[in-house]
């Protein structure tokens, strides 16, 4: 039973992952005067489209590389915030490196810069919903580090 519940809370844990993304993919790409006074030019249905948008898209990207790290910190009962913020960080460099003005340039532009925050985010979101508690489903049979 308790890895029953568990499958639901990773889900739940993916789903925000990829929301924190895609509001860090969002808000990292408005110009800068977005959100001056009077707050005209800000739609807000448009702008948590343009979020719930980008969260799918980044679900569908970075969908299998989670599922493995999941699994991996899963089995080792990995909790700490350090893992899941590097997994995501090297995730989305990883993504960010494939446009192709990183690959020419073959230095961190600002897309990719976006793109690992964006991972990092995401990790950190993961964490905060199910991977401070990776591994207890299993009971005493495994041993972990304490949180960080």
């Amino acid at each position: 039973m308790a890895l029953f519940i568990r499958f639901f809370v990773v889900i739940f844990g993916l789903f925000f992952a990829a929301l924190a993304a895609g509001a860090v993919l969002v808000f990292a790409t408005l110009p800068p005067d977005t959100f001056d006074a009077p707050f005209d030019r800000v739609d807000w249905l448009i702008l948590w489209g343009s979020i719930l948008t980008s969260a799918a898209i980044v679900s569908a990207i970075a969908f299998v590389p989670a599922v493995v790290v999941i699994l991996i910190a899963e089995a080792l009962a990995f909790r700490s915030l350090f893992f899941y913020a590097l997994a995501g960080g090297i995730g989305g460099l990883a993504y960010g490196l494939t446009f192709p003005a990183a690959a020419v340039a073959n230095t961190l532009d600002r897309t990719t810069e976006i793109t690992l925050a964006a991972g990092a985010a995401a990790g950190i979101a993961y964490w905060l919903v199910a991977g401070r508690t990776a591994g207890l489903w299993r009971g005493n049979s495994v041993q972990s580090a304490d949180y960080i």
